[in-house]
């Protein structure tokens, strides 16, 4: 019984690591784009928006934080538990050059 617990608990962490990526790639793709007046407000935004459609993530904590050339968002939060007592955190990065304008 306990080893159908554990696999469920890692199918439950896999749930949130793989929503947790799309949230940050989702955000650090809107960030990126070329015009972007707030990117870290917007990446930052649009993940929380998309951490909330896609679950599985309970806690969630988003950053972001950007340079003259890079956009980087990290995602964290915690998954799912099956097994009493056993926090499994979660904490996923995405990163993108922003877009120029090249005349």
């Amino acid at each position: 019984m306990t080893v159908l617990l554990a696999i469920a608990q890692v199918v439950f962490w896999w749930f949130g690591v793989e929503a947790a990526r799309t949230a940050g790639r989702q955000a650090v793709q809107d960030a990126r784009l070329y015009g972007t007046a707030d990117p870290a407000g917007t990446a930052t935004a649009r993940a929380r928006a998309a951490l909330g459609q896609l679950g599985h993530v309970h806690r969630p904590a988003v950053t972001a934080t950007t340079t003259a050339d890079l956009v980087t968002i990290t995602v964290r939060g915690h998954a799912d538990a099956v097994l009493p007592g056993l926090p499994v955190s979660i904490t996923v990065h995405a990163s993108a050059v922003r877009e120029r304008l090249h005349p």
